[in-house]
């Protein structure tokens, strides 16, 4: 995956994230619907996971937030699931460096590294 689609990747599951549509469950507490839960999560994993590999702390945190949704509910898999991803497309602080693909989205190989 080239580092323009990555960017382009991020920009885009972002903007989706943004526009999830939250709806008020049974018992008041908000949620999203199923599908589009899915069809994002599953997305944002590949994405993570074409960016920083499997076994990336984002990748794990990700796959966590989002298999938790039948423990600790859909407000917390939500929030947590978004905090992840926004991380993820964040420039890495702990890496010390800021290359031109972490500003932009694209990570590339650079984070592809043993830590």
């Amino acid at each position: 995956m080239t580092k323009e689609l990555i960017s382009k990747r991020y920009k885009e599951l972002t903007d989706e994230m943004a526009n999830l549509g939250v709806i008020e469950g049974p018992s008041g507490w908000q949620t999203v619907g199923l599908q589009e839960w899915n069809r994002w999560g599953t997305s944002a994993l590949n994405i993570i996971e074409a960016s920083f590999g499997v076994d990336s702390v984002h990748f794990e945190q990700l796959k966590k937030a989002i298999a938790d949704w039948d423990t600790q509910g859909f407000d917390y898999s939500i929030a947590a699931a978004k905090g992840v991803f926004l991380a993820a497309r964040a420039p890495p602080i702990s890496l010390g460096h800021a290359c031109e693909q972490h500003a932009s989205g694209a990570h590339g190989g650079c984070c592809r590294r043993s830590l």
